[in-house]
């Protein structure tokens, strides 16, 4: 078995495993938040939820405005008496002072996570600090993979003679997931899901030695 080949086999799978991973950017979005004083940050799908949530109240807003039009027109040409206008018009009024409230937070929610979203972009830092992965010495490259890994078991393969590693990992990052609250809504936000701690990956014979 080829020590080089199968060293960078293992180093490219943790960090592809690394790239993929929720978990792991998760860890790294809470460290810039902390680094930066930031509490928390809006992703972009939740970003696109809260602009949703904006135009659907302003539309119900309008269309309870012209309900009160209506109404108004009503009383004028006396088709309904002052008490039952005074009645509809009180809850109408509620009605719109609660999606005049809803839509100022909402304002004040988007103007907030756009100036946030001008201090951190961590989905891009998140990726810088991949790229970096590439740039490491081999001493680093060790103490990278001593955080990550808990331990690795080599098998040989008798029938193909080749050889199969298993690494195993200190965290569940194979194949863990974020998984929306409510998926048409994202600003209701998201939990992770745990993946597998081990994962396997074959070293192929490189001649007929099996070496």
């Amino acid at each position: 078995m080829n020590i080089q080949i199968t060293d960078k086999l293992v180093f490219d799978t943790v960090v592809q495993l690394h790239k993929d991973s929720s978990i792991l950017k998760e860890e790294v979005r809470k460290r810039i938040f902390a680094e930066k004083g930031i509490k928390q940050i809006s992703s972009e799908a939740e970003m696109k939820g809260y602009e949703k949530q904006h135009r659907i109240l302003q539309r119900e807003l309008s269309n309870l405005q012209e309900s009160i039009g209506h109404l108004e027109a009503n009383r004028i040409l006396k088709r309904m008496d002052d008490k039952a206008f005074k009645s509809a018009m009180d809850r109408l009024n509620e009605q719109a002072d609660l999606y005049k409230t809803d839509i100022t937070n909402l304002r004040l929610k988007l103007r907030g996570e756009t100036e946030k979203k001008e201090w951190v972009d961590w989905i891009g830092m998140f990726g810088e600090e991949i790229k970096e992965k590439a740039k490491l010495t081999d001493e680093q490259r060790q103490l990278y993979l001593q955080g990550l890994i808990e331990k690795i078991e080599c098998r040989f393969l008798p029938k193909t003679r080749d050889h199969e590693l298993e690494i195993h990992f200190k965290h569940p990052i194979v194949g863990d997931k974020l998984k929306w609250n409510d998926p048409k809504v994202k600003a209701k936000g998201y939990k992770l899901l745990e993946g597998s701690k081990t994962t396997q990956i074959r070293v192929e014979k490189r001649d007929g030695r099996g070496k």
